[in-house]
C-alpha cells in the first residue's frame, strides 16, 4: 500500500463552524463529573512523593553510600525500612549518611546538594 497525493481522502476532519469561518465551539460532556473522594491510596501517594523523600533518595543514589546500596528499602512514614536487616533509616539519618559520604569522597557539599 502506498500514499497517492492525488487521491482524495475518504475521511477528513473539519474544524470550521457552520459558516466555514468561525471555529466550532466546545461542547460540554453529557457525562456528569464525579467528585474526587479521598481514599487510603491518596495518603500513601502523597507520602511516597513527598519532597524530602524524592530529594534524599536522589542524593543517596548519587553518592551511593554502602548502607543504602546494600539495602532493600521500602518506604515508610518519615523514612525507609530495610527488609534485609530489619532497620529503619529516617530522613535525618539519611541526611547524615549523605553528609558523611560527601566528606568520604571529598566532594563539594554545595554542588552535590544542588543536584536534585
Amino acid at each position: 500500500m502506498s500514499f497517492d497525493p492525488n487521491r482524495k481522502a475518504d475521511i477528513f476532519v473539519t474544524v470550521e463552524g457552520p459558516n466555514d469561518k468561525a471555529p466550532r465551539t466546545a461542547k460540554e460532556s453529557p457525562v456528569p463529573k464525579q467528585p474526587r473522594f479521598a481514599s487510603e491510596y491518596g495518603e500513601v501517594f502523597a507520602q511516597m512523593t513527598s519532597s524530602p523523600r524524592t530529594e534524599l533518595s536522589c542524593l543517596l543514589m548519587l553518592v551511593q553510600p554502602q548502607r543504602w546500596m546494600k539495602g532493600l528499602w521500602g518506604e515508610e512514614r518519615e523514612g525507609w525500612h530495610d527488609t534485609r536487616t530489619d532497620t529503619f533509616l529516617s530522613f535525618d539519618a539519611a541526611r547524615q549518611l549523605i553528609a558523611d559520604r560527601i566528606k568520604e569522597l571529598g566532594l563539594d557539599a554545595n554542588l552535590v546538594n544542588a543536584y536534585p
